[in-house]
């Protein structure tokens, strides 16, 4: 279990994002999931969601959004040290 991936669903929760609790994508990764209206925003920590294998190990790597079809309608990395409500918000922000 990724103790990372919990601590971002305590942040999204304080927000006032309704964060689903994580469940394990393989590894040391855990996928997050939010309704956000239409959206269905998921929040990838770990390895796997970086491209290229870049690593960046305890990091929330990639935050997309998706239409009700499943269909990938934009993605924002969140770097080292950045936020992950405002990735949230900017990704929602760029949608709406």
């Amino acid at each position: 279990m990724n103790r990372y991936a919990h601590t971002l669903v305590e942040e999204l929760h304080a927000a006032g994002y309704a964060a689903e609790a994580p469940w394990p994508t393989g590894g040391e990764c855990e996928q997050i999931g939010l309704q956000v209206g239409a959206l269905e925003v998921g929040i990838t920590n770990g390895d796997a969601a970086l491209p290229d294998g870049e690593v960046h190990d305890g990091l929330i790597a990639y935050v997309s959004a998706r239409d009700a079809d499943g269909d990938e309608l934009d993605a924002v990395p969140l770097p080292p040290g950045g936020s992950i409500v405002d990735a949230v918000a900017q990704l929602i922000d760029r949608l709406t």
